[in-house]
């Protein structure tokens, strides 16, 4: 550990290679006794034969050498990232896991097609399993509630949409999430659950902070008649990060993956946030707010009406761009892609 933990180990490799041992060794509960090596983002046994499930994997990622970066990982994982595993619980070990760079680590079962998360979090262990479980409309992965902060899902065999880089194959899948939040419109409406009139002013407030001046100054003209439409939009189960990197297509279909942002949120959340985090904000994609509108706009026209009716077209609008809000917590898009929206009214 001391060499992981030097001043020059940290300035040489990623920080997250660093802390990788640690990390095992606070995760050997889970881990059969033995030798592992430790290749960030990937620790297996020595010896072991690598998991079916998580074989296509390792052999892409374990021993890459594409990039000096990754060339100095094998190297210096080849020359000290040894660790010897001694304890461990008896009813459930594994040989293989994955670390993700958002702090969760994922155990793979050597035989069946299952892997099983630790979340280090019971509260997201809890809500991602929520979030399958009360499901409207997504494609989502199943996913089990097991221990405290674990949880099992299955292993999906496929390419993560974000890879194949086409704008056509993106918006479809965008389109087939539309069409699903449409069909199941009227389970939505009936999902019981509201902003009353202060959590909508709550959210109202928290967002228009986050406008530019010349926005906010509309935005307060409608005021009124924008916390009235807040209080009809339902609040369900959203999944919170719904990004091309996060649907894996198969061969006739796709699925949506990693549940650990899910939260209640407004209704809108997903579907609204969908072109911003996969084309908008990809400069690969020269798409703009008002392409999106121009092609989809038919499909939120008739959400909206059924969702939030009896108001203008602009109320509805200016409402949109509430939505279009990543979270109820404040945090927002890029001035300029609200600014442009406005512009387009």
């Amino acid at each position: 550990m001391a060499l992981y933990n030097s001043y020059i180990a940290k300035k040489i490799f990623p920080i997250s290679s660093v802390r990788c041992k640690q990390e095992v060794l606070e995760s050997k509960h889970l881990l059969k006794p033995g030798w592992y090596l430790i290749n960030f983002p990937f620790t297996f046994r020595i010896g072991s034969k690598i998991p079916s499930s998580a074989e296509k994997l390792f052999k892409e990622n374990f021993m890459r050498c594409d990039s000096l970066l990754w060339i100095s990982r094998t190297i210096f994982s080849l020359l000290f990232g040894w660790l010897r595993v001694r304890k461990t619980r008896q009813d459930q070990s594994y040989d293989f896991l994955y670390f993700s760079s958002r702090g969760y680590v994922k155990y793979f079962d050597n035989d069946k097609m299952k892997i099983t998360i630790d979340y280090k979090d019971e509260k997201i262990a809890k809500r991602t399993c929520r979030l399958y479980n009360s499901n409207l409309y997504l494609p989502l992965n199943e996913t089990i509630h097991k221990d405290g902060a674990l949880t099992e899902v299955n292993l999906i065999v496929g390419e993560p949409l974000i890879l194949k880089k086409n704008l056509e194959e993106s918006l479809a899948v965008y389109e087939e999430i539309l069409n699903s939040f449409i069909k199941n419109i009227k389970k939505i409406k009936e999902n019981g659950v509201h902003w009353d009139m202060e959590e909508a002013k709550n959210f109202f407030n928290l967002n228009l902070k986050t406008f530019t001046d010349s926005v906010q100054e509309r935005v307060l003209k409608r005021r009124t008649q924008i916390l009235k439409c807040l209080t009809k939009c339902p609040l369900i189960m959203t999944h919170g990060d719904l990004c091309a990197s996060n649907i894996i297509v198969r061969e006739k279909d796709y699925v949506v993956v990693d549940l650990e942002h899910a939260k209640l949120r407004h209704a809108f959340f997903d579907i609204i946030s969908y072109p911003l985090n996969t084309v908008l904000l990809d400069e690969e994609f020269s798409l703009t707010v008002e392409n999106v509108k121009s092609r989809y706009w038919q499909y939120f026209n008739e959400i909206i009406e059924d969702l939030i009716s009896d108001e203008s077209i602009e109320v509805q609008d200016l409402i949109y761009i509430f939505l279009m809000h990543r979270s109820n917590d404040g945090s927002a898009y890029q001035n300029e892609l609200v600014e442009e929206r406005l512009l387009s009214l």
